[in-house]
Order: structure tokens, then sequence, then C-alpha cells
């Protein structure tokens, strides 16, 4: 389920956009089987356990985004969202477990057009992904083996800087781009493995794209 309620409207020149919006994911279960069958093929046993019983997430989400011209050839942009989401599992191979984080997300860009033919733009961007639920909860048989959750994983940040430039002329049209990104990833538990302490994550800057 998802609600949004936006209103947006002009103040002193800069376009200003609100909103808030909800999501709710109720009822997810998971159950694992196993069957045996002997040389002829014959169903011997059937074990049936129960990985997830009953699981719910909850995020709400406030934001505002603008976008004003500062100058004659400068425009600005921004924007910012708070997310809180709430993680509840009853039962199931971690028994009764919750687990709630709050987090900050944003960006600002700036766009210069130096000349009719040429434009300029810069952004920053800061990004929070928070673990869904079979993330933290779900124990049992993946597509790459086998997978054992975490309740306690934390949000994975990310923060991302991007410029571009573009240069129109007629038919002519050249663009270039470049991408740093620097990922945090907090508790990140692959396909196939199983989560161990929560620690200190990994972290580093990487080109994330570049085009020519």
């Amino acid at each position: 389920m998802e609600a949004r309620l936006t209103g947006e409207r002009v103040v002193r020149g800069a376009r200003l956009h609100i909103g808030t919006d909800i999501q709710r994911r109720a009822g997810l279960e998971a159950l694992d089987t196993n069957l045996t069958y002997n040389a002829a093929g014959d169903l011997i046993s059937e074990t049936a356990t129960v990985s997830i019983d009953r699981a719910y997430r909850t995020a709400v989400g406030l934001f505002a985004e603008s976008e004003t011209q500062v100058a004659g050839r400068l425009r600005i942009s921004g924007g910012l969202r708070v997310d809180t989401v709430r993680n509840t599992s009853a039962g199931g191979f971690f028994g009764d477990r919750s687990a709630s984080n709050t987090a900050l997300a944003g960006l600002v860009a700036a766009t210069l057009t130096p000349t009719a033919r040429l434009t300029l733009t810069g952004q920053v961007a800061r990004g929070c992904r928070d673990p869904i639920l079979s993330d933290r909860f779900y124990r049992g048989p993946v597509g790459r083996g086998f997978m054992q959750g975490n309740p306690d994983l934390k949000p994975e940040r990310s923060v991302q800087c991007d410029l571009s430039a573009r240069y129109i002329a007629g038919p002519i049209r050249l663009a270039a781009c470049e991408s740093l990104l620097d990922v945090i990833r907090l508790d990140c538990v692959p396909p196939g493995e199983v989560a161990t302490t929560p620690g200190d994550g990994t972290r580093g800057w990487r080109r994330a794209a570049s085009a020519w």
C-alpha cells in the first residue's frame, strides 16, 4: 500500500514542491519445504520450516524540493527528504524482532549557461537505502545457495557527485559526463552467505559512470 500527498507553489520566483508519502507492506510470509526422495524416486520425508511467519514494514517520508534562477545564466536546484522506516517480524526463525531507522537524503545542483550553446551542470547527492524485510528476517534457499538474514542490519548510505557538459550548434550535439559514487555498505549480506555481527561496513570512492 502506498499513499502520497504533494503541493506546489511559487515563492519569490522559486518553484517549491513539498509532500509526504507512506508505504506499508503487511503479512509477509516465507515457508521453506524440504522434500527427500529415495533412489527409486519415492518421497520418503517432507520437512517444513517457517522462515518468516508475519513481517511488516512501514515507511513514512517528508520531502521538499525547489528550483530558482539566481542569475541570468545560473540556475540552482535542491531537495531534502527524511524517511522513518520500521520493520517488524513476529515468529519465524528469528522470533519477535523489530528495527527502526531514520535517514536524511538530499541533493543540490547548479546549471550554468555561459553561452547559448553550452550548458554546464554539477550535482552532489546523498542517498540512503534501508534493508528490505527479507534482508533482515529471511533464512532459507535463494538462487545462489543459502541465505541467513540479519535483523540488526544498518541502512546503506551513498554520496554521488556528477559533472556534465552539453554543447549544441545546429545539427551538432556534443555531451560529456562524469560521476563519482561513494557507497557505505553497512553489514551487507551477499546472497549465499550467513550474516555476521554488525561491523563498520565498507566504503570507497569509485567512478560510477563516464560518457562522451
